[in-house]
This record gives structure tokens, sequence and C-alpha cells, in this order.
């Protein structure tokens, strides 16, 4: 489902962001953090994937780095994270769409070096995600979808801009569907 308008938040343009997932509603996200000018970096084992939403937020000027690669494998992680750093910088924001084994090769590829620099969003989506107090400065945001009807891809685009803005600076946040 493809929304009409995205929420702006300025605090995103130019921040480096990861999307890392395994399903369709990566595109979705794509376009709104694109749409709000940040640079992306999207890695997902399907092909269709990766290019569709690297040519949405092409079209929308974004810089985008597209990678087909599996984003559950910390092997990937170890080879792409720098190149990813060395094209877009340092990562301030990671958000992994997806199963445990997929959240957590994206956590502990990204995390370390955010908590380092004391600053990042980390942003989980998955239909069991518990929300945790990460450390080193770095923030933790919780989507958790239920089922696949609980939520419209536009929805779940729309809180991960919300959660990888810095318009929450509380601690662990928890996004559920009713």
């Amino acid at each position: 489902m493809t929304s009409n308008w995205t929420a702006r938040y300025p605090d995103l343009t130019g921040k480096a962001i990861v999307l890392a997932g395994d399903s369709r509603r990566l595109v979705e996200v794509a376009r709104g953090l694109a749409a709000n000018a940040a640079m992306l970096a999207i890695v997902a084992t399907d092909r269709d994937i990766v290019e569709e939403a690297v040519q949405i937020a092409e079209s929308l000027d974004a810089t985008v780095v597209g990678m087909t690669a599996d984003p559950a494998s910390a092997q990937v992680w170890e080879r792409i994270a720098p190149h990813i750093e060395q094209r877009l910088g340092p990562i301030d924001v990671a958000v992994a769409l997806g199963d445990l084994a997929l959240r957590a090769a994206v956590s502990a590829a990204l995390l370390p070096d955010m908590a380092a620099r004391h600053r990042g969003v980390l942003v989980e989506v998955d239909a069991i995600v518990s929300p945790i107090t990460a450390s080193g400065g770095v923030r933790h945001r919780a989507i958790l979808t239920g089922s696949p009807e609980a939520f419209a891809d536009g929805d779940i685009a729309a809180a991960v801009l919300l959660c990888a803005s810095d318009t929450i600076s509380s601690g662990a946040l928890r996004i559920a569907a009713s």
C-alpha cells in the first residue's frame, strides 16, 4: 500500500540510515526515509525489493546504496558495514525489519560503533520484539507488528519514521498494533 503523503521529520535530513529486511515493507519504509532526505543503505536478500527501493529513493533524490545480501548473516555485515560507512558516513540509524536472527545480526554489526560514538537509534520491526535499554547513548525502538494484517505497510513506514526521528527522546519505546 502506497501512502499519498509522508510525515516530515527535518532531523532525518542527511542522516545515514541502514535499512535491512526480508519483506516488501522495506520498500515503503525506504520511500518515507528518502522523502525525508535521509541517506540510505538498503540490504535485503530479494533483488527485486532492493531494486524497487533504490529506484524509489533515487526518484526522490536521496543518496542510496542498494545491496542484495543476506542481512541475517554476520559475515555479510563484516564485509558491507565498512563499505556503507565509506559511502554514507557513520551510521546514525539502523532499521531491522525481520526475525530475531536478522535483528541480532544488524544489532551486532552496527551497535558497537553507535555506542562508541554515544549516539544512534536502533529500530526493530517484527511480530515479536521487546524494547531493550541500549547502552552508550544509543536509543532502541521496538515496533511490534502483531499479525500480518494488523499494520499496513504505510503504517509501518510511518512508525519507523517516528522512531528514527529525534522527536522521541525517551529510552526504550514500543509501538504495537491494537
